[in-house]
């Protein structure tokens, strides 16, 4: 039966059931992962930035900050650091992703590998 204020009164059965539900209800701590194993399952990958010489910094920092998330500061870092040593890593992440930051960079036709993290 619902009353004018929205309760809903139960039979004596059913609140009695509900309450040894809640009292046999149990907190379950937090999942606790084991960093060795997930390491060991989804490695991570360095996304590498090669230089060329068509892209400006501009075009660098900009591809940069959509595809990776990356300030236009950082952006404009990472471009001159991959102008003085030839490449630089632009991101470390699953393999999954990586994949997906080479294809959307490549997008702006710069030149990307994966590799290993480790």
């Amino acid at each position: 039966m619902t009353h004018a204020d929205g309760t809903v009164e139960r039979a004596p059965e059913v609140r009695q059931n509900w309450n040894q539900a809640m009292a046999d209800t149990q907190t379950v701590p937090d999942l606790v992962l084991d960093t060795d194993k997930l390491q060991k399952l989804l490695p991570p990958y360095n996304v590498v930035l090669h230089n060329d010489d068509v892209h400006t910094f501009d075009d660098v920092a900009r591809a940069l900050n959509r595809v990776i998330g990356v300030s236009l500061k950082r952006g404009y870092e990472l471009a001159d650091i991959v102008h003085n040593s030839g490449n630089a890593i632009v991101a470390t992440c699953r393999k999954e992703q990586a994949e997906l930051y080479r294809e959307r960079l490549e997008g702006y036709k710069l030149t990307v590998t994966i590799e290993p993290a480790n």
